[in-house]
Formats: C-alpha cells, structure tokens, sequence
C-alpha cells in the first residue's frame, strides 16, 4: 500500500490540543476521558480501552437518544417537515444567530451579502440537517462560514464554491479514495464510501483534504432529498494489506489530525445529516485503528456506527441487512475511476451555468445520484429497475384504461397530469447527460410517460399472446392423447 498523506498547514479544522478540546462535533456532552483520546491520542489503540471508552458514551444515552440511533441506521423516517413547521424554525434560527457569540465569519458574510446568507433555501439545508432544532442550525451555520473562510479566504465567503476554487492538489484530493454509490439505499439515502485499499488512500496536505472535502460535500448537500433523508457512510477496508509504512503513518500526528478535521468538518460544519456509519474490513490489525475512528466521531455518532469483519462476501451480506446495494459497491481501485468522471460531469454542469451566453436561460436541475422516485430516461437495466420507473408503470397501468378510450388531445392532457403528479412530490424526469443528470422539460417527460404506455401496452399483448399459444399447446396435447387411447 502506497500512503501518499503529508501532513501541511494546520487550520481551525485540524486537530490541537487547545483546539480540538472544545470543538467537538458531538451535540451530546461528552467525556473527559474521550476528549483527551481526540487530543493526545497514543501510539497504540487498544482494544480494550476503546471498548471501555465507547460503551461509557453509550450508557450515558437517554432511551430517546437511542430510539433516535436506531431509527437512523434502519432509515425508519420520521420527517413530518410541514410549511408552518419551515416558517417558525427560519425566525427562530434567526433570533438564535443574533445571539450567537461565537459567529465572526457569519458576521463578516453578513456584512459582505447579507442576500446570500439570508436566502431561506440556504437556511433550510441547516435546519433539515439539524432536524429543525434552530439553535444548532444556527451553529452549524456559524461553523460553516468559519470553514469557508479558513479554507477559501474572504473572497469566497459568499459564494458557492466550485472546482474553480481548487487547486491540483485539491482536485488530486476530491478523487482519491473516497466517492458515492451511483444509486441510493432502500429508503432513498445517499451512500458515500471511502474505499482504502493497496495503494488508494488519503492525499495530499490537511488543508487540500479539507477543501475537497468542503466542495465534495456541499455539492451533495445542494439535493434536497438528500437533506431530508440523510447520508449512509461505508469505510471499506476488506483486502487492506498491512504494512510498515501504514503503522508509521497512523502513528503520526499528521494522519490523527487529518482524521479528526475532517470529522469536525463534514459533521459540524456542512448542511446535511450523517444517518448511519459502517466500517467494513477483515484485518485484526484494524481494529484499533477504526475505535480512533468512532471514537473521533464523538457520541452522537457513535451509536450510529455499525462495524462489520469478515470477508468481501460476509460484508456484503451484512450490508444488505441495512439497505445498502452492494452489487455497484467499489471493490477493487481501480473501480474508483468512475469518481474522476463524475466530477467531470459536474465541472461541465459547472462551466455551462457560469457562462454568459447561457444568461437569462433556465438553468437545469442537474444531480449526481438520482432521486429514490425520480424517472431515469433511457435504455438499460437500470433505468427499467429503478424504483421511481417502477412506480411510474404502476401509475401508467392504473390509467392505462382511461387512457385507451381518449383521444389524441385527452391522452396528452392524461400524460401531463402524470408528469405534474410526479413533479408535485419534488421528484423529477431526469437524464443521463455531459453536465450528470439532468432534469428534462414537460415535453420530453410526457414523452417518456407515453412510451411507458406503449410498452405496458406491448407487455400485455405479448402476455395474452404467450397465454393463448400456451392454451393452443395445451388443447393439441390433450387431443393428442385422446386420439392414442
């Protein structure tokens, strides 16, 4: 295994012993003796004292706080987001932001464009990442600016960052090791992976891992399905050889800092919910290192981290208990090079939003993993297996009958009701294109939801006529027999 980390410029968001005592990213209060695991963490792990550690978070919890655990990890929903529920919560959050102490960068932001930083669909990622608590919304919000500020400098406090804003080392980052599952779970959550294995790990410096992190994450968290669902996080180190260089590494303050900022960062500072974390390897030596891990991850997490050994198969198997798609998981490195062509994608989508002659135009809704209900245009099994196509059978068998007896005019009326039923949920007709998927216009949705009405129509025909051969050979057979006794 080739480690490529090196350590470089500390930051608000690396781990010191100053720092890091009183920056937790745990919302539940934590212990002393945990605190100083994150600050002054020993050459050697072991198991023992982390095992103690963690089940001494864990038995502090309420019976709340653990129903809450569970429910996260299983994905059962209880999102009951209401537009009265939206409006109280932005007038708290605001209230709570007026007092907040600590909140320089926020300040500065506000000063600067206070229409960015106002703007209620910014906010509302907060809040859904806090589950509409608006006094941690609003902390959140405020260490939010403070990392963009750090990371990107004050001219770009106010603007959403992209791989304009990155430097090689930075992009180097953004694609190594760590992407998402280009479908989501059972219940609709996004699945990010860290893959760790012979020769892809962690690169670059602390403050080139932090800015891809920031951008990586922000660009996700722009789905609103994602922020109202959540994130799965899988760490897949099954077939992670060791060796003498790794020890070395993991000893190092360089790689603990690393480890323990880019805990603060995504769980502290972007707008969206972690749901669930699982760590997956079949290598004892491990072990110590993934409770550094969860122990980083604090309380809150904690709980919500489920560790699997055994082999690629085993873990598999159990991630399927949870949901989780295992036949397009990264298994191997060189699976990863999908990641350079997703942001690929995404500088192209990028590049045509920024450009002038593209002013004044609608600017299509493009994501990198489609909804759990959204319709995928095109050929394949993916898109016919997709949940939201199969939804969209349902609905066009349901109507198939009306559908029939209308004519041209009342069957288009019939497919934009359709396509306004599904739109009205905030789910979309999307498309495989250069700049991701892109959401398509009602014309060429309607288009696809005639095409589903052809072929139930086609799968019917083909099902009665296989129905009337099978019943023809039936008759031939039984004549048959008749006539030989």
């Amino acid at each position: 295994m080739n480690v490529t980390y090196r350590d470089s410029t500390s930051s608000p968001f690396s781990m010191t012993e100053d720092s890091s005592a009183s920056g937790s990213p745990d919302p539940y209060k934590e212990e002393e003796d945990v605190k100083i695991i994150h600050t002054a963490m020993p050459e050697k792990v072991e198991s023992s004292l982390v095992d103690s550690l963690i089940a001494k978070q864990m038995s502090s919890l309420t019976m709340d706080q653990r129903e809450q655990a569970y429910f996260d990890i299983h994905g059962i929903s209880n999102n009951d987001e209401t537009p009265e529920l939206i409006q109280q919560s932005m007038l708290e959050m605001e209230a709570e932001l007026g007092i907040l102490e600590d909140a320089a960068a926020y300040r500065k932001a506000l000063d600067l464009n206070s229409q960015y930083v106002r703007q209620d669909r910014f906010r509302l990622k907060f809040l859904r990442a806090d589950r509409f608590d608006p006094k941690k919304a609003a902390l959140r919000m405020a260490r939010h600016f403070e990392a963009k500020l750090d990371l990107f400098g004050q001219e770009k406090l106010c603007q959403d960052i992209t791989q304009n804003d990155l430097n090689p080392g930075d992009m180097d980052a953004l694609v190594t090791g760590v992407g998402h599952l280009p479908i989501r779970d059972s219940v609709g959550r996004l699945v990010r992976i860290s893959f760790s294995h012979n020769g892809v790990d962690i690169a670059g410096s602390t403050m080139e891992i932090l800015r891809a992190l920031f951008y990586s994450l922000m660009v996700l968290a722009d789905d609103e399905e994602t922020q109202k669902n959540g994130v799965v996080f899988v760490s897949w180190a099954v077939g992670y050889k060791q060796d003498s260089n790794m020890v070395h590494v993991t000893k190092s303050d360089g790689f603990k800092n690393a480890i323990w900022a880019m805990v603060k960062l995504a769980f502290t500072a972007i707008p969206f919910r972690h749901e669930a974390f699982h760590l997956c390897y079949d290598n004892f030596f491990l072990s110590p290192i993934f409770g550094m891990i969860k122990l980083s991850l604090g309380m809150y997490m904690g709980v919500r981290v489920r560790t699997h050994y055994g082999n690629k198969l085993e873990c598999q198997r159990k991630l399927q208990t949870f949901g989780i798609p295992t036949t397009v998981m990264p298994l191997k490195a060189a699976d990863m090079d999908h990641a350079k062509e997703i942001w690929k994608k995404r500088l192209a989508y990028e590049k045509w939003s920024s450009n002038p002659s593209h002013e004044g135009n609608p600017r299509p809704r493009s994501v990198f993993v489609p909804g759990h209900l959204d319709i995928l245009l095109g050929r394949g099994r993916r898109c016919q297996e997709h949940v939201g196509n199969m939804r969209l059978r349902n609905l066009v068998e349901d109507c198939k009958p009306e559908y029939d007896q209308a004519s041209r005019k009342e069957k288009t009326l019939i497919s934009q009701e359709i396509v306004d039923n599904v739109k009205k949920n905030s789910h979309h007709f999307l498309k495989d294109e250069d700049e991701g998927w892109v959401e398509v216009d009602d014309q060429v949705a309607r288009l696809k939801v005639s095409h589903t009405f052809r072929d139930v129509a086609k799968d019917a025909t083909k099902k009665k006529e296989g129905n009337t051969s099978d019943n023809a050979s039936v008759c031939s057979e039984t004549k048959k027999r008749d006539r030989d006794s």
